[in-house]
This record gives C-alpha cells, sequence and structure tokens, in this order.
C-alpha cells in the first residue's frame, strides 16, 4: 500500500531475497519519495531502494535489481 501522506505498507510472502528477518513472510513499513518514473523506498537510509515504475490501469509494476538480480514486482490495487 502506498499511500498520499508518503508512506507505504508491504507484505511479503515467499521471500526469497532475504527480506524477511525471521520466516519467509513478514510487513515492511516506512517512507517513500517519487518522481514521474521512479519510486524511492526508505529514501535517505541505508535500506534506501529505488524502482522504475510504471502504471496500466489499476496495475503498478516496480523494477530494480537486487545484488545483480532483476527484480519485478506486480501490485494490483483493489
Amino acid at each position: 500500500r502506498l499511500s498520499a501522506a508518503g508512506t507505504y505498507t508491504f507484505v511479503i510472502a515467499n521471500d526469497a531475497f532475504g527480506f524477511c528477518e525471521t520466516g519467509t513472510t513478514c510487513t515492511d513499513t516506512g517512507r517513500f519519495s517519487s518522481t514521474s518514473t521512479r519510486l524511492t523506498m526508505d529514501p535517505g537510509t541505508e535500506d534506501e531502494i529505488t524502482f522504475t515504475y510504471s502504471i496500466q490501469g489499476t496495475t503498478l509494476t516496480l523494477t530494480t535489481d537486487v545484488e545483480g538480480t532483476r527484480l519485478t514486482m506486480v501490485l494490483q490495487r483493489t
């Protein structure tokens, strides 16, 4: 979930990249900033990560590289 106030909440399931400190399911929250093509999670922190994004209808697609592996997340607005 991305809020107009500049905060996010993601539920991570079947974690293949080690985001979750315990287990394979967790929730991550924080602040974000954005431009017309980029979304930065946790700006200005050691956890900062920047995605390129596109929106088509109710679908948000985020793409980045994590330790040399391309990661794409597709989020559907409900």
